[in-house]
């Protein structure tokens, strides 16, 4: 028995896989040089394009491993790690930001600024994506702060108010007044 699953283990891992291409940039569209990539037990550099490739990359999905971990380096940008599964051929693209925080801060009030919003649910989503990228709570008094990336582009969602964003533009203390009416 054990010699089957060795046989059918050297199979499935000299059966050929899927080729992943990464191309790597900054928070401008900029092909990033040099970025280490580490995917799935391997190690690349990014060409001046940006770009480094997998080939030969093996379905993990029905295993106990489920999949590969990426993780993405360069100096002078904050570092990405991701997990997912192979099943064929994937080009994807990765922003690096650059690892300079910037505060953003302010108070959030309901109505008018009179009426300061304690406690209150804030989502942080990117600019480019939409995605969110956390949640944080308002003070006793309404105000908010956290770091970021200065170059990443973000709004915020407060409480069940979704059909109003607010930009975010660090360097100044900022006034969100939501409109609940």
């Amino acid at each position: 028995m054990a010699i089957w699953l060795s046989i059918i283990m050297v199979l499935f891992l000299l059966s050929p896989g899927s080729t992943v291409v990464f191309t790597v940039q900054d928070s401008q569209g900029n092909p990033i040089e040099g970025a280490d990539v580490s995917f799935c037990a391997r190690r690349g550099i990014t060409d001046r394009e940006g770009m480094v490739m997998f080939k030969d990359i093996p379905d993990l999905s029905n295993t106990p491993y489920g999949g590969c971990t990426l993780s993405i380096q360069k100096e002078g940008y904050v570092s990405v790690t991701d997990a997912f599964s192979v099943a064929g051929d994937m080009v994807l693209t990765y922003i690096l930001y650059s690892d300079v925080m910037a505060i953003i801060s302010g108070t959030i009030y309901f109505d008018s600024s009179n009426t300061p919003a304690p406690y209150t649910a804030i989502r942080i989503y990117d600019g480019s994506t939409h995605l969110q990228l956390f949640s944080l709570i308002s003070g006793a008094d309404g105000s908010f702060s956290f770091e970021i990336s200065e170059d990443r582009s973000i709004y915020a969602v407060v409480s069940e108010y979704d059909d109003q964003k607010f930009y975010l533009p660090p360097g100044k203390e900022l006034v969100l007044v939501v409109n609940t009416k």
